[in-house]
């Protein structure tokens, strides 16, 4: 039986050129094996932290990884990330 779990990716945090206020795009892909069993909680799990968030956009999970684009406040992309 495959455990779902997720791990941080390695990866650049957003420029520090913005305001913290200010509207934000995040374009990003992780490849990564999702267990097919697991799809579903990703899935609810991404739903969850972009509504908690206020982030819009579309995040493709498949069990090749996740493929995203997301837009809303630098501060909140920050803590997505």
């Amino acid at each position: 039986m495959e455990v779902c779990s997720t791990s941080t990716p390695d990866r650049t945090s957003i420029s520090t050129f913005t305001s913290d206020d200010e509207y934000m795009i995040a374009l990003y892909y992780w490849y990564i094996d999702i267990p097919t069993q697991c799809l579903d909680e990703h899935c609810t799990f991404h739903q969850e932290v972009c509504t908690n968030f206020q982030l819009f956009g579309r995040i493709r999970v498949s069990s090749e990884g996740l493929n995203g684009v997301l837009s809303g406040k630098a501060t909140n992309l920050k803590l997505y990330e």
